[in-house]
């Protein structure tokens, strides 16, 4: 019997949740990490040099920082960065950052866990279960799924489930549609079909950067 670790119980458990499970994982990944830099890490040497070499963060993730609601933080760190510019300025070089924003590499790294981890339980029955409940993966998880697997094919039972939670958000988003029409004023719109147009953004881009 193949042993399971941490990622395959993160991936199954997300199944049970809304929306794309590896999107999900990496939104608390991303999440987790931010909120225990601002936390705990402000001041950590090693942790402001990464920042100094990257010039910060992208302005996704700085913005996703500063809702966190750690503002102070923040000014800290940046007010750091346009000291590291002004003073290479000063020296007459041009500042660049030297590596990728932190929190991106993060993502990056992480998503490639979670899509090989995929990739290997494909077959096991616990999880197929659990992908089954799921609403399936977006398309761009889909996708790269499916390089993952190389020239193999995608399993039958994975195009079932995707094609079934397809349909159901094309339906949805019908019938949000159709209530929109004079002639259906009285009828009441659900909440799924209140948040269909949403959905589909999600499945065809996913959730995360």
């Amino acid at each position: 019997m193949r042993e399971k670790f941490w990622t395959y119980f993160e991936l199954r458990d997300a199944c049970y949740r809304p929306g794309c499970p590896v999107c999900r994982l990496l939104e608390q990944r991303v999440h987790s990490y931010l909120d225990s830099l601002f936390y705990e890490s402000v001041n950590d040497p090693s942790v402001r040099q990464r920042l100094r070499g990257a010039l910060g963060f992208c302005r996704n993730h700085a913005l996703r920082a500063l809702n966190l609601g750690d503002s102070l933080g923040v000014a800290i760190i940046y007010e750091d960065l346009l000291q590291l510019v002004a003073r290479q300025l000063d020296e007459g070089r041009m500042p660049r950052p030297l590596v990728a924003c932190p929190a991106c590499s993060l993502h990056r790294v992480s998503e490639e866990g979670y899509v090989r981890t995929l990739v290997e339980y494909l077959d096991d029955d616990e999880f197929q279960g659990a992908f089954k409940s799921s609403d399936g993966a977006c398309l761009p998880h889909l996708h790269r799924l499916s390089l993952q697997l190389q020239k193999k094919a995608l399993p039958e039972w994975l195009i079932t489930v995707e094609r079934q939670k397809l349909q159901k958000r094309r339906t949805q988003l019908t019938e949000f549609l159709r209530k929109q029409d004079v002639q259906a004023k009285n009828e009441q719109i659900s909440e799924g079909e209140a948040t269909a147009c949403e959905d589909a953004i999600d499945y065809l881009v996913g959730t995360t950067d």
